[in-house]
């Protein structure tokens, strides 16, 4: 019986969330160049960041995608190390880079889960933006009581 009683106390003093943060090993690079080709983002923005990228410690590999005006590069690390300071890392690797002046300046994101949406909603038609704007707005009205605890952008 002690064992029950022990047992239920400790499982109610456990801490419960809706949505846990979970440690990621995740760190997202993207830049802009708008207007640019697939062939010069890639030669302009993405090989040289993965070129400053690869000596990385704890660095297991890397994807990256070179679109139409647009870079991504996903990094991954090893599990247990502190992702804090390797973002800080990546990014004084990066600063150092000569990339294009029309190009943004790269967007370095530690990837948090619980800062990944669990639904998106988009509104659109042949509308004016202000017009669809108003629409949004006027969706979401109704929802608010139902998701009061959820952020609506």
């Amino acid at each position: 019986m002690a064992v029950f009683i022990v047992g239920w106390m400790s499982y109610t003093d456990l801490p419960r969330e809706n949505i846990p943060e979970v440690e990621s090993n995740m760190v997202i690079i993207s830049s802009v160049y708008s207007g640019a080709s697939p062939d010069d983002i890639e030669e302009m923005i993405t090989n040289p960041i993965e070129d400053a990228i690869a000596g990385q410690d704890d660095l297991i590999g890397y994807t990256s995608t070179s679109a139409s005006g647009f870079a991504r590069i996903i990094l991954e690390f090893e599990f247990g190390i502190d992702m804090d300071e390797t973002v800080d890392e990546v990014k004084k690797e990066i600063d150092g880079l000569d990339l294009p002046d029309e190009a943004s300046e790269p967007n370095i994101m530690h990837l948090k889960t619980g800062e990944i949406p669990i639904m998106s909603m988009s509104v659109t038609g042949d509308m004016d933006l202000a017009s669809i704007s108003e629409a949004a707005e006027d969706l979401k009205q109704p929802l608010r009581p139902f998701l009061a605890w959820i952020p609506l952008n």
